[in-house]
């Protein structure tokens, strides 16, 4: 038998706690069709905290992918999916209302980039310069490498980069 513990805290988008919200761990067992839920459901307590045990009868035996919801009135979110779930995992969630009104990642990572570009291009980053360019910068390289090949892709078009 396999035990399982997923515990975490459920804020709203202003980093007060949500109290009272639903939560519930669900399995994803295809691509389409319900996510059946795994284990009890729990409420969260007065500093928006929450946990949830339940026993596997057996361990998975393939790939095992779950997600945790918070569900408060009519405000739902969901974690990302976690793989492998370990025995004890730590979900925290943000729950908000209104949609994000901060800045893009695009335009997050165009602020820490455009600073060390100078006079160069983003289209012009030569490939060998992209992990040295993104550790300046702060950045994932993954992501650095992305917008550089977003500006290529823009060169000599009407389409913006943001757009690729």
């Amino acid at each position: 038998m396999s035990n399982y513990t997923v515990s975490g805290r459920v804020a709203g988008d202003d980093g007060a706690p949500v109290v009272n919200a639903t939560i519930t761990i669900h399995e994803v067992t295809s691509l389409t069709g319900d996510s059946p839920q795994k284990g009890p459901s729990a409420s969260t307590d007065t500093n928006g905290i929450y946990t949830i045990s339940w026993a596997e009868t057996a361990a998975p035996t393939g790939l095992w992918d779950v997600f945790v919801r918070a569900q408060f009135e009519a405000d739902i979110v969901d974690s990302g999916l976690i793989s492998d779930l370990e025995a004890t995992t730590i979900v925290d969630l943000v729950l908000n209302t209104d949609m994000y009104q901060g800045r893009t990642e695009w335009d997050q990572l165009e602020s820490k980039v455009a600073p060390l570009l100078g006079n160069t291009e983003a289209k012009d980053v030569p490939v060998d310069r992209l992990e040295w360019l993104a550790r300046r910068a702060d950045v994932p390289s993954t992501h650095l490498a992305a917008y550089v090949q977003a500006h290529r892709l823009a060169d000599d078009r009407m389409i913006k980069p943001q757009s690729f």
